[in-house]
């Protein structure tokens, strides 16, 4: 197994370690797998993966991986995320703006997440995954139907988006990873009508 140039830098506490590997071009590791981790000495953690700079950032430890076959290198990058999406892909705020880090809580076996403000969709990416945030979702009553979708006590969602036109009482999913669902009245998938 060939590796170059391994830095690893550490303190007492597990959650304050600092990795960094950079391997030359041609370097080959058979079956194993590289880290590069974010900075997590300058940040502070703050509870459920969120850190918090010196200059009152928050951000949140996400974990991306590569790798092809057997014979690859697998390399997992960890890096400090601050952003989230809030109207379409190409506008985005603060999570120090929008999350409460005490209430939040990922919502098992989904891709959905909230506090006691927002809702949040995450969509998985090349990169790991980007949070969406919902405008007018209410945390309260918001409840996954599967797949993508969901609804709370006003609307239908697709992802973080409102299902237009979408009967909230009767909406049911057509599997549970399905793009494809009904009202009872029209068929809509990846969050069209289609009927």
């Amino acid at each position: 197994m060939i590796m170059t140039g391994l830095f690893l830098f550490s303190c007492k506490n597990r959650d304050k370690q600092q990795l960094a590997i950079l391997p030359a071009k041609q370097a080959h590791v058979d079956r194993d797998t590289i880290y590069v981790l974010a900075d997590t000495i300058n940040n502070k953690p703050v509870g459920k993966g969120f850190y918090l700079s010196k200059t009152g950032i928050l951000y949140q430890l996400k974990r991306t991986a590569y790798g092809q076959d057997n014979d690859s290198v697998w390399s997992a990058i960890l890096f400090l995320d601050s952003t989230l999406v809030t109207d379409d892909y190409y506008h985005r705020g603060q999570l120090k703006d929008f999350l409460d880090v005490p209430t939040y809580v990922t919502i098992p076996s989904t891709t959905f997440s909230k506090d006691k403000r927002f809702v949040y969709f995450s969509r998985a990416t090349s990169d790991g995954a980007i949070r969406f945030l919902f405008i007018n979702a209410d945390p309260g009553s918001f409840e996954p139907l599967g797949g993508n979708w969901s609804r709370d006590r006003r609307n239908v969602y697709y992802e973080s988006s409102i299902v237009e036109g979408a009967v909230r009482s009767g909406f049911r999913v057509f599997g549970v990873r399905s793009d494809s669902a009904t009202d009872g009245k029209h068929i809509y998938v990846s969050g069209d009508r289609i009927d």
